[in-house]
């Protein structure tokens, strides 16, 4: 059995290939590139996510999000 391990001390962030906008209360992410611009592209973030994207706004640290 293989088991994998979290890196708590591993950093992430937001990538520049999304447009945000927060519309009546809810974080809608819209891509900026060309491909995948039908409406299946477009993401309606839930409270949650919404929070992690937001903490990723600049690096941080995986300990720090969760």
């Amino acid at each position: 059995m293989n088991q994998s391990t979290v890196d708590a001390q591993r950093v992430y962030c937001r990538v520049g290939e999304f447009a945000v906008r927060d519309i009546a209360g809810e974080t809608i992410l819209m891509p900026v590139r060309s491909h995948g611009t039908g409406p299946d592209s477009i993401q309606i973030l839930n409270p949650t996510g919404s929070l992690i994207w937001k903490q990723l706004e600049s690096p941080t640290r995986l300990a720090a999000v969760v």
